[in-house]
């Protein structure tokens, strides 16, 4: 379901009035889409999980921001992109969407909901490879609802570069899939966010904050170098303590 931003104004006029709970409601019809874009954007369940959880449980946070609704989702986006952004994936073509999924292995399933669902799982495949300055525009434009200017002032870019970032996504998407309409902007908006777990557990939360102080790209081979280093480290001191056993050895028997 695409994002309400007119149910977002009604609740952001009741947190003006003095309905602070209107601002914790606000929050959490925020919350899927923040999920959806940082999963899309990082292909990193537990980073996804653990800040998008971050604006709900710090409502304090926000309750500053009171000139609009545009400042303070902006500066939501704003706070959430700095610490994620440094994380974005080159390519998350291959996240499975569960209830798409499900769909598609339902042999109950009409032919038609099989055909959407498929229709679906390509369109979140081809934007999952979209390259990511492309992918981002289309995700916080579209989905979102962030202007051009405010997605240039969340990046750094121009919004003549965005401009540009967008329109390349848009043509990625028309080649890999012919049959995506000439103005899809319908389609993408439509496309089912990717669910929140129903329960983040604390090995979760652990987890991703571990995840969350490495950067995405070349993670893997940081890990690896950092594990030959420790297994180094081990591996001398053990020769050391080896070698010292041994001359005390030949130490005692010369006595």
């Amino acid at each position: 379901m695409p994002l309400d931003i007119a149910r977002q104004q009604d609740l952001f006029n009741a947190f003006l009035n003095g309905e602070d709970s209107a601002l914790i409601r606000l929050l959490e019809s925020e919350k899927p889409f923040l999920f959806d874009y940082i999963f899309r954007m990082s292909g990193d369940l537990n980073l996804a999980c653990l800040m998008s959880e971050r604006i709900c449980q710090n409502p304090d946070l926000w309750s500053g921001y009171r000139d609009s609704l545009t400042q303070l989702r902006f500066e939501i986006y704003r706070d959430i992109r700095s610490r994620c952004a440094e994380q974005w994936y080159d390519n998350v073509s291959e996240l499975v969407h569960p209830t798409l999924d499900a769909i598609l292995k339902n042999t109950s399933a009409s032919r038609q909901k099989k055909a959407s669902a498929f229709a679906y799982s390509r369109l979140n495949a081809a934007t999952g490879a979209c390259h990511i300055p492309g992918r981002e525009a289309i995700l916080l434009h579209i989905r979102s609802k962030l202007t051009f200017s405010e997605i240039g002032k969340l990046s750094g870019d121009s919004r003549d570069q965005v401009e540009k970032n967008y329109a390349e996504g848009l043509r990625y998407l028309k080649e890999h899939i012919p049959n995506l309409p000439k103005n899809p902007r319908q389609v993408i908006s439509a496309m089912e966010v990717y669910p929140l777990p129903e329960k983040v557990t604390s090995e979760t939360t652990e987890l991703g904050r571990l995840i969350a102080g490495l950067h995405k790209r070349g993670q893997t081979t940081k890990v690896f170098r950092l594990s030959v280093f420790f297994w180094l480290i081990s591996t001398t001191l053990l020769a050391l303590l080896i070698l010292i056993s041994i001359r005390y050895y030949r130490f005692f028997l010369t006595q």
